[in-house]
């Protein structure tokens, strides 16, 4: 592993940490997996933009919350339109916009029905509100966790 991948996994994992977040790298990898298999011009195009705008942002230690979040719906604009929602405590969705808020669930929601919504930053305790945006739109589940 090199230098800077350790160096942008430490800031990553500190930023989420310092913000409440759980770690969501699974799932960008899951859709960077997803974009190999089914377009490699989005695929290589998602890889430039990490490697030229988000690793010197999360390096840089200014605002790797909004850079990882906004790397998210790159990802997820790769295949189509939608746009990022803040989910607040009480469960009231909104435009989100940056700065990230702690407490805040922040999703990309695709513009054409049925595609999948990226989680980008999950608060590490969500309230029940919360909860049940992530299990009806992230994990596609109709029934209530409990």
């Amino acid at each position: 592993m090199s230098a800077t991948k350790e160096q942008i996994d430490e800031q990553l994992r500190s930023a989420h940490e310092e913000c409440g977040l759980a770690d969501v790298r699974e799932a960008y990898r899951e859709k960077l997996r997803s974009l190999r298999a089914s377009d490699e011009n989005a695929f290589r195009q998602a890889t430039e933009h990490y490697e030229r705008e988000i690793v010197p942002r999360i390096l840089s230690g200014h605002d790797t919350i909004d850079g990882w979040i906004a790397y998210g719906a790159r990802l997820c604009e790769l295949t189509g339109q939608g746009r990022l929602v803040g989910v607040d405590e009480s469960g009231r969705a909104r435009p989100y916009e940056a700065p990230y808020q702690p407490g805040m669930l922040v999703l990309f929601v695709p513009g054409e029905k049925g595609g999948d919504v990226l989680a980008a930053a999950i608060p590490r305790v969500m309230t029940p509100a919360q909860q049940a945006t992530v299990t009806l739109l992230v994990d596609r589940k109709l029934a209530l966790p409990g």
